[in-house]
């Protein structure tokens, strides 16, 4: 049984203040997912994080996720990789002090883009992380790209084409809003949480992006996730939820209803 964890940027981080890492959170988050493998509620695991406040605002401070149009860009673009790379040495660390045996993985190094789109993928390293028994890492990105010169690769776009890669059992998206509701639940008070959505019900739902987030935020999510519809189709169970309290991830994993589930 594989599952896709995608730890999202909102979560760990405040988007609104740069090196803004909720470290606290994010050490909860780690030890929940040891507890979970001690339990046996999870068993081969690809853990995915976002990058938040410390990539999304300078990539669009500095129009990175435009590609390359100026020599200017490119101390910012380095820049933006170091930045990035304390996030991940935190989210790495974190992992091993709560007894995870993590690899990590940089999609740069691995993967290329043509024209905004991924062109290759050498997965590989992932597979064989996988078959000896460690908890491959992996974040949000810029990739060489062909014709761009240089792209964005989000955690979304990353978890979902793992999943298809390696046929994931459950694809599971953690942020810090309990799932899909009808509106913004941090500008409306009133919204509701839509339990279960299906797929053929993706278009028709009223949300609320927030500018910060180049990925696209809830609606981008969807956008990705339905790029796996077949698989969800033959019976991969895609959530999104909220892990800012405690339990939800082992509650989720036990068959409790928590978020929002995707339906066929």
């Amino acid at each position: 049984m594989l599952t896709i964890l995608k730890l999202g940027g909102a979560l760990l981080t405040d988007k609104s203040r740069s090196d803004s890492l909720r470290q606290e959170l994010l050490a909860r988050v780690a030890r929940e997912i040891r507890t979970c493998m001690d339990a046996e509620l999870l068993d081969e695991l690809i853990l995915v994080h976002g990058v938040g406040a410390y990539g999304h605002r300078p990539v669009l401070h500095h129009k990175l996720h435009r590609g390359l149009q100026s020599p200017d860009q490119l101390l910012p673009f380095s820049r933006t990789q170091s930045q990035v790379m304390r996030l991940r040495s935190a989210i790495i660390a974190a992992l091993q002090d709560a007894g995870l045996p993590v690899a990590l993985i940089l999609p740069s190094s691995g993967m290329t883009a043509e024209n905004f789109r991924i062109r290759q993928q050498f997965l590989d390293p992932v597979a064989g992380f996988l078959r000896i028994g460690m908890t491959p890492v992996l974040g949000g990105d810029m990739l060489a790209d062909a014709a761009a010169g240089f792209s964005v690769y989000g955690g979304d776009a990353i978890s979902v084409d793992l999943a298809r890669r390696f046929c994931a059992d459950h694809l599971l998206f953690a942020t810090d809003v309990d799932g899909v509701f009808d509106a913004d639940p941090r500008q409306r008070p009133d919204a509701r949480r839509i339990p279960q959505l299906s797929l053929s019900q993706m278009g028709g739902v009223a949300l609320s992006g927030r500018d910060l987030d180049v990925s696209g935020a809830m609606a981008g999510k969807l956008r990705e996730i339905h790029r796996v519809r077949e698989q969800i189709r033959a019976g991969m169970t895609v959530r999104l939820f909220s892990m800012t309290e405690p339990g939800r991830l082992q509650a989720i994993l036990s068959g409790e209803d928590f978020g929002t589930k995707i339906a066929p």
